[in-house]
């Protein structure tokens, strides 16, 4: 085993003492065997009561003791009280000693004393530190917490950044490439302009040199006649010339007044006006056959034919209406049938388990078999007869008799059930089938009709 370590309660204990007090009784005998001289021995009896538990080992006694003996030698006086009787030398070394171990004790025991108060004073300082460690941990946590935010914060609002700024230079492209285009259509509408100026430029001086040469022929017109005539004509093309001109020029005008309010280049398309729709009419006064709804004419073997057809439509949805009711009743009926077998089983296990023996088992395992027969002949006088009752029609037209064993088992007859889904979906394939070929019998009848129907438009 391991020694456990040595602690001042441990030196201050009974025990301690109790060795303490040995050893000085051992110590003395010793001194006693010693000195031959002494006929009567000491009568030593070791007082403890001045001493106090106190901090103390065999070497701090033995240099206690030592101390002690130098004192004595030098003349030194204790105040405790004389332990041997003060006419042998042998009592009052003894007696010098168990001072010196007295004091030495005393001071043991102030120093230990001194050590607890120390200790108890380091322990709250020691839990103020952990506090303080623990307040300065949850700050850290706390501060972490806040810096991982932070860091979540700053990454989404990086990506933020970059995608705006990804917006921005794709938007600065677009700006360029519309700067672009605008300066390219201006460039070209200056360039139109500077040739319609150049033009006009031309005109005028035409239209001057022509106003010249028409000053001329008018100083020439009173020549002849003729010579009017044709002055006359000439003078009139060059109005019509000077019109055309002028109404370029307005149009110049207009086109560089709309550049410069609205440098973007407007196109308008024509719009195309919607056709006219023309209505036929019946000619040569003919007049229209009564049709039915499919579109068939109302003739009397295309009627019974309809109406027949219609009676077996709706007397085999009928029967599959009544097919369908009659399956969701038997499917909600096994469906509750099963439900009541697991309430029925989960309560008897919940109720086995607190059985603490086997025959208390077994035991309730045949009370609970007797409850659960009882419980399903009760079900079935109060109800359950009407849902176990329940028909259904056979692709042979026969209809199946009443489920048997199940109440008296008390357990659902998986076999049973299953031949009552099959039965049910074999008359629902049947009665698919039937509904089928009748509606192909009609569509056939009802095309063979429309060949022999003359269209209204032939």
């Amino acid at each position: 085993m391991k020694p456990s370590p040595v602690t001042s309660e441990s030196l201050l204990s009974d025990d301690f003492l109790h060795r303490t007090r040995e050893y000085l009784t051992r110590r003395d005998e010793a001194l006693a065997r010693e000195m031959p001289q002494s006929s009567s021995s000491p009568s030593y009896t070791f007082d403890a009561s001045p001493i106090r538990r106190s901090y103390a080992t065999p070497l701090k006694i033995g240099a206690a003791h030592e101390r002690m003996k130098g004192s004595a030698l030098l003349g030194g006086d204790t105040s405790d009280p004389p332990l041997w009787p003060r006419g042998s030398m042998t009592a009052n070394i003894a007696s010098e000693t168990d001072a010196a171990l007295v004091s030495a004790l005393r001071k043991s025991q102030n120093r230990c004393q001194e050590l607890l108060l120390s200790k108890e004073e380091l322990s709250g300082q020691l839990t103020d530190v952990s506090q303080e460690l623990t307040r300065v941990t949850e700050e850290k946590q706390r501060v972490d917490h806040e810096v991982d935010h932070l860091r979540q914060e700053s990454h989404r609002l990086r990506l933020d950044l970059a995608e705006a700024q990804k917006k921005g230079t794709q938007a600065d492209r677009e700006l360029r490439e519309l700067r672009h285009h605008s300066e390219k259509d201006g460039v070209l509408s200056k360039e139109r302009v500077a040739e319609l100026q150049t033009r006009c430029d031309a005109q005028q001086a035409r239209i001057r040199d022509l106003e010249v040469e028409l000053r001329n022929i008018a100083s020439e017109s009173t020549a002849s006649r003729a010579d009017l005539h044709q002055t006359a004509s000439a003078v009139v093309e060059l109005m019509m010339e000077r019109s055309t001109i002028e109404g370029f020029l307005v149009e110049a005008l207009s086109a560089l007044q709309s550049m410069y309010q609205d440098p973007r280049v407007v196109e308008q398309d024509g719009v195309i006006g919607p056709l006219r729709q023309t209505r036929q009419t019946p000619t040569r006064g003919k007049s229209a056959r009564p049709m039915t709804r499919a579109g068939v004419p109302s003739t009397g073997q295309s009627q019974s034919l309809y109406n027949a057809g219609t009676a077996e439509l709706i007397d085999l949805i009928t029967q599959l209406e009544c097919e369908l009711a009659e399956i969701s009743i038997d499917f909600t009926s096994m469906i509750t049938r099963i439900r009541q077998d697991q309430d029925l089983i989960e309560e008897a296990l919940a109720g086995l388990d607190d059985c603490p023996s086997l025959a208390d088992r077994v035991n309730f395992a045949r009370n609970c078999t007797d409850r659960f027969r009882s419980k399903m002949l009760n079900l079935d006088d109060s109800g359950a007869s009407g849902l176990m009752a329940s028909r259904s029609k056979s692709p042979h037209g026969t209809r199946r008799g009443q489920r048997n064993g199940f109440v008296q088992e008390g357990l659902v007859q998986w076999m049973d059930e299953r031949n009552i889904f099959v039965n049910c979906t074999k008359s629902l394939d049947a009665k698919l089938d039937q509904l089928q070929k009748l509606r192909r019998v009609l569509r056939a009848r009802i095309d063979a009709r429309q060949s022999k129907v003359k269209p209204l438009w032939s």
